[in-house]
């Protein structure tokens, strides 16, 4: 994409972004936005969806790497009424608390909604 079209582009992006926090600061709903601001629901939903995808992209990536599990020696035997097994996941300002009791079902839920509203 050349320069100039870039530089529109994101211009655009910035008017829509005032725009679509302007409606959420407004109280109403997109269709009653729209009506009253002369815009297409089409196109405001076309703008949402660019302006996220354009935050969405400048955001740091975040890699993961599996770390191999140390060996626990042979001679230390860990009481799991003792030591509760847990896992800590925090995604900015998201934490999530994953227990031996945490029900498979509810975590992958749970991150599932987490990954949709990133």
């Amino acid at each position: 994409m050349n320069i100039a079209k870039e530089a529109t582009r994101q211009f655009r992006i910035q008017q829509w972004a005032k725009i679509i926090q302007d409606k959420n600061q407004s109280g109403l709903t997109v269709k009653e936005y729209c009506e009253k601001n002369n815009l297409t629901r089409d196109t405001y939903f076309y703008w949402a969806k660019i302006v996220k995808e354009d935050a969405l992209r400048s955001l740091p990536v975040q890699r993961f790497v599996e770390l191999p599990s140390a060996p626990v020696p042979a001679s230390v035997t860990p009481d799991p009424a003792a030591v509760p097994s847990e896992l800590r996941i925090q995604i900015r300002d998201v934490s999530v608390i994953v227990t031996d009791s945490t029900s498979p079902a509810l975590l992958s839920r749970t991150l599932g909604v987490i990954r949709n509203a990133l």
